[in-house]
């Protein structure tokens, strides 16, 4: 029988392993993708530093302006007993006029003489392009043109990451990132800057996503938890940095900090030199020769030999696939992981032809024809060429997709809601900023342990009870303790901890679901996941203005959606100590162990 190579049958986590996961190779590989994310927050948040909102009023009338016609005939019609003067405040110029002991406003005009500002107008966009008073939607117009591009982005441009590669689109985004940033330092009005944030939020959710998801898939099962903790940690980081550069920059043109912020995205170049394809997505679409030459490549780096690599993992696992019909008409499949009990292992047999050669196979001979039916694997369907919306036509991905869109949706409403609250403090707002930047680098570095003490499914819950929790005693807070009150500490302390738990959550959340999906449809649930994220965040500002007027709603929509949230995670399968699902049958196979072990 002719032998042919698959690389779907390949069990790569067992190639990464003899490679030396924690290598050269693979830790320079992580570290040219943590410098991608560091672009991530430096685009998102940059607008709190450039976009920072000044003390102004209008600019009084000199002798080289002339007075509106309306102020010039109240002036001239008033009378030695009614005085008259100008009075400006931040938005309006007040005709004012005194009558006996009492003063009166008699005109209010709009600031036709244009603002004075309390810094240098050159500080923030918002004051070189005077976007105050009737213009200052525009200014948090900018924001929410980043967020629609970056929902158009997570929409879109993971699909291509899928079908492409994570190598190709995420140069290709970095490098659109940079060009559309370096241009903001040059734009001369508001509507092109708006131009420009829509494709920078675009490219921000082309790059990240397959960055995020390219950073799981060179490690091997194990480490994952750790890659996941990376991530946030990375986020973390680069908010703090962010933070530093911004009270050290804050006194110069807002167009340097752009600029600084564009130097981010020269990663590009890095990328372009360096940065390797995954190893999972070349194996799944049958790319073994690029896989060849980055196997021969890591080798190089990590100074162990090639040849028996390829050979045992590659040329003996990927020969073509045969099912053995033993005497009793059983089939006999190897699982896609290994069981240390009866249980498990009977469980683990019913595993997908997919998910094959876990662990090495023994070899079929000739010989064996002749006392077992060999059938040759059925044809290869349109499932090599697979389209997103399989995500939601497929039973058991479609409900993986559907528990993780709510999660990441309500998870993002309230992370910004919370943060909103959290920052919106009094105080120094550079200094809020990097406060709440290093919680949260302590909340991101807790994930790891978490992952690996209770696994994927319990943390996430974990988190979200905590948050819940959280935001349930805040509603009892904002009932019964007065604002004047010593006990209203308890409000800080309440959303601190509620900061923590949806923190945590984030990172859970985008270290656990590219494990639930199969390769060829990664990035693009990822995308769809990161589209409801985008929406739930686009929600969060509203939160301020119903707080205003019934304080505990916000936090208990955020608590019955987060403790909701964790509910339907219990439906989800675990993913510890399971390498990731190359194909649609992996995901099947687990539904099916679950569904085996409840009963």
């Amino acid at each position: 029988m002719a032998k042919t190579l698959d690389g779907k049958k390949v069990n790569v986590d067992l190639i990464i392993r003899e490679l030396k996961h924690n290598g050269r190779y693979n830790i320079v590989q992580l570290i040219i993708l943590s410098l991608n994310m560091l672009s991530q927050p430096a685009n998102i948040l940059s607008i709190l530093f450039i976009g920072m909102k000044p003390d102004f009023q209008c600019r009084a009338y000199d002798n080289s302006t002339i007075l509106p016609i309306e102020i010039q005939e109240l002036m001239s019609s008033s009378s030695n007993n009614n005085a008259t003067w100008l009075e400006y405040s931040q938005c309006s110029v007040n005709v004012m006029s005194s009558n006996g002991p009492t003063n009166s406003t008699i005109l209010s005009l709009p600031c036709t003489n244009g603002y004075i500002y309390e810094r240098p107008k050159s500080n923030s966009f918002i004051s070189e392009w005077d976007l105050v008073c009737g213009k200052r939607a525009f200014g948090a117009l900018s924001q929410t043109i980043l967020v629609i591009g970056m929902t158009v982005g997570a929409f879109v441009i993971p699909y291509f990451a899928d079908r492409c590669g994570r190598r190709p689109i995420i140069i290709f985004c970095q490098a659109a990132i940079w060009v559309c940033s370096f241009a903001v330092v040059f734009i001369p009005s508001l509507v092109p800057f708006l131009v420009l944030r829509f494709f920078i939020g675009c490219f921000e959710q082309g790059y990240s996503i397959p960055t995020a998801t390219l950073a799981l898939e060179i490690f091997p099962t194990e480490r994952r938890a750790f890659i996941s903790m990376i991530r946030g940690v990375n986020w973390s980081l680069s908010c703090l940095v962010l933070g530093m550069s911004g009270y050290l920059m804050r006194s110069y043109n807002w167009r340097y900090f752009a600029l600084l912020v564009s130097f981010t995205a020269t990663v590009f170049i890095i990328d372009f030199l360096f940065l390797k394809e995954s190893l999972r997505w070349l194996f799944v679409n049958n790319r073994l020769d690029r896989a060849k030459e980055i196997i021969r490549h890591a080798t190089k780096m990590n100074k162990i030999e090639f040849d028996p690599i390829w050979h045992k993992h590659v040329e003996i696992a990927g020969e073509e696939c045969v099912r053995c019909d033993i005497l009793n008409d059983k089939t006999t499949t190897i699982p896609l992981m290994s069981s240390n009990n009866d249980k498990d292992s009977e469980l683990d047999k019913s595993s997908s032809i997919n998910s094959l050669f876990t662990i090495e196979p023994p070899p079929i001979t000739i010989e064996n024809t002749t006392e077992y039916n060999v059938t040759p694997e059925e044809p290869l369907s349109s499932k090599d060429n697979p389209s997103s919306l399989t995500l939601f036509t497929d039973p058991a991905l479609r409900s993986i997709m559907l528990i993780q869109i709510y999660c990441w949706a309500i998870n993002s409403m309230s992370y910004y809601g919370i943060y909103l609250a959290v920052t919106s403090l009094s105080g120094n707002k550079y200094f809020n900023f990097l406060v709440t930047a290093a919680c949260e680098l302590v909340t991101m570095s807790s994930v790891w342990k978490a992952f690996m003490w209770f696994g994927r499914k319990k943390a996430l819950i974990g988190y979200l009870l905590i948050g819940s929790l959280s935001q349930f005693a805040a509603i009892f807070i904002n009932l019964y303790i007065d604002k004047n009150s010593k006990y209203i500490f308890l409000e800080i302390v309440a959303s601190t901890l509620g900061m923590f738990g949806v923190s945590g959550a984030f990172s859970a959340i985008w270290g656990y679901l590219p494990e639930l999906i199969p390769t060829n449809y990664r990035n693009s649930a990822v995308g769809f996941s990161s589209c409801a994220a985008r929406v739930g965040s686009a929600v969060s500002p509203f939160t301020l203005l119903v707080v205003s007027i019934i304080p505990w709603v916000p936090p208990a929509v955020f608590s019955g959606g987060l403790f909701l949230a964790g509910v339907l995670v219990l439906l989800l399968p675990e993913t510890r100590g399971r390498q990731m699902p190359q194909c649609i049958d992996d995901v099947r196979a687990w539904s099916c162990k679950k569904k085996s072990e409840d009963q």
